[in-house]
């Protein structure tokens, strides 16, 4: 399996520095379950994902862009567990959505749109 970028994907999480908790265990095999690069899954399947997550983690509630502002041009639906926001490609949870990948790809071609996002609080 290739990574986002194109690089080989290394499959365990402690090679990847990630450490291992029940849900990012539930996201690792359900992102080999799908076949899909964490990127493809991102830009396309995400509530598909999600669903499938939950599906093993009932625990896990979901969150989608449009639930903090419609006007976000970055449609997504991800993760929340505990404090933290999870997607395929950001396995390891981060304290904002913002700071998932797909936002933060956009914010990287967007660099403006950043400012208009920073107050908001998520959670």
């Amino acid at each position: 399996m290739k990574g986002w970028h194109g690089e080989p994907q290394r499959h365990s999480l402690a090679a990847r520095g990630i450490k291992t908790t029940p849900i990012t265990q539930v996201i690792q095999n359900n992102i080999k379950r799908t076949g899909l690069t964490p990127y493809d899954i991102n830009d396309g399947y995400c509530e598909e994902f999600v669903q499938m997550v939950r599906d093993e983690f009932p625990e896990a509630s979901w969150r989608a862009s449009e639930d903090y502002d419609p006007e976000l041009p970055v449609g997504h639906v991800w993760i929340y567990h505990k404090g933290k926001h999870y997607d395929a490609e950001t396995i390891e949870g981060v304290d904002t959505p913002l700071d998932l990948t797909i936002f933060k790809r956009y914010f990287e071609r967007n660099p403006h749109a950043k400012d208009w996002y920073k107050g908001m609080v998520f959670n």
